[in-house]
């Protein structure tokens, strides 16, 4: 029986949009999966969360697993997904952004380049050639599907140093954005046609369009580019939008994460420039509470689970204009991830339409009109 391994299980809100992913593959649905993490209580929530998937489909040969063992977690996988964030949302995570805050570098997300994402490179890379050695001994053969942040800088390291072990590094930016132009356009997501290049968090679709009943090909560039140029513009998109006006290419990052791989859109002592793109200085960390809250709706063996500790407080600096309270921050459009959190609180199939949609677009054949493949 094919075996999948999830490492860092307990980011419950991942795991099951992966495992949505996973399980709604009719060759995957017999499978065993695996779970490991190092927190216990996030871990039983995870496996609660992964049979009532398995459930929900109907799934009555899935077999899923549970265990604080890592070794015994990777023995004989044939897939192996990291998702883990080695030193937790605190102190880790709030260390990547006050340190580099007392120098005056501002960041919105920090987890890709800058001091935010060497940061975070630095305490993950051990973690993963610890795993990797474990690879060896008890699943040489097993495929590493790698999600976690900074993606290029972990990929590298563990090519460099076990270039034998089988490593793709995943994200979901590509498939996401193409849903939200999707919803922009009032187009079905399951129409598209796309052709995307580049790099982790910095991908461009190179062709953007959808195909028709009758097989050809029609191109969406054309009334993205009206959208730059006439608008409407989505409040939380102003920094695509403006690059499409620029090079003529959508970017798959979001404008909040891509403003700070380049030096365009933060600048010190330009608050104007927050405004201007609807930025907010530490956005990650807030996102990181509303994940936090969400996971604590999650059901946990004995219905939603209880907080460890009190929410964090996030102080406020004087950078952090979008951060005043009195000004409310308009609420983002719900995410496929959101809505997946949404529909398990209810009890109901945790596979978004996003999810089953993307599982359409990666099965569909090829346009007629462009040859060029779905992706």
């Amino acid at each position: 029986m094919l075996k999948i391994c999830l490492i860092g299980a307990g980011s419950t809100v991942f795991a099951q949009s992966i495992l949505g992913d996973v399980l709604s593959n009719p060759a995957l649905q017999n499978a065993t999966i695996s779970l490991f993490d190092i927190d216990e209580t996030r871990l039983s929530t995870s496996y609660v969360v992964a049979n009532r998937i398995g459930q929900t489909l109907g799934l009555t040969n899935l077999k899923v697993e549970a265990t604080m063992d890592r070794r015994a977690a990777l023995q004989g996988a044939d897939f192996v997904i990291l998702m883990m964030q080695v030193g937790g949302y605190r102190p880790a995570t709030i260390t990547d952004f006050e340190v580099p805050d007392s120098f005056g570098l501002n960041q919105t997300i920090g987890d890709t380049l800058g001091i935010g994402g060497i940061f975070r490179g630095l305490r993950t890379i051990p973690v993963l050639f610890d795993i990797c050695r474990d690879m060896e001994e008890v699943c040489p053969d097993a495929t590493l599907l790698q999600y976690v942040n900074p993606m290029a800088i972990n990929c590298w390291a563990i090519k460099q140093q076990f270039p034998h072990i089988k490593t793709v590094g995943l994200c979901h930016s590509v498939q996401e954005t193409s849903h939200q132009l999707a919803e922009l356009l009032g187009e079905n997501p399951a129409d598209l046609s796309y052709l995307c290049a580049g790099i982790n968090h910095v991908a461009f679709y190179l062709k953007f369009g959808k195909v028709l009943p009758d097989g050809a090909f029609e191109d969406l560039y054309p009334r993205l580019k009206a959208i730059a140029q006439h608008g409407p513009i989505p409040d939380d998109d102003r920094v695509r939008f403006d690059l499409l006006k620029r090079v003529g290419h959508f970017v798959t990052e979001s404008s909040v994460h891509f403003s700070e791989y380049n030096s365009w859109f933060l600048k010190r002592g330009r608050p104007d420039l927050l405004d201007q793109y609807n930025l907010r200085i530490r956005e990650y960390l807030y996102r990181c509470e509303e994940q936090i809250a969400d996971w604590h709706q999650l059901p946990g063996p004995a219905g939603p689970v209880q907080p460890a500790h009190p929410r964090i407080s996030l102080p406020l600096r004087r950078a952090d204009r979008r951060l005043a309270p009195a000004a409310p921050r308009p609420r983002r459009r719900c995410t496929a991830r959101g809505r997946a959190i949404q529909r398990v609180r209810r009890g109901h199939h945790p596979l978004t339409d996003h999810g089953r949609a993307r599982a359409d677009l990666r099965q569909r054949p090829q346009s007629r009109a462009d040859r060029e493949p779905a992706r």
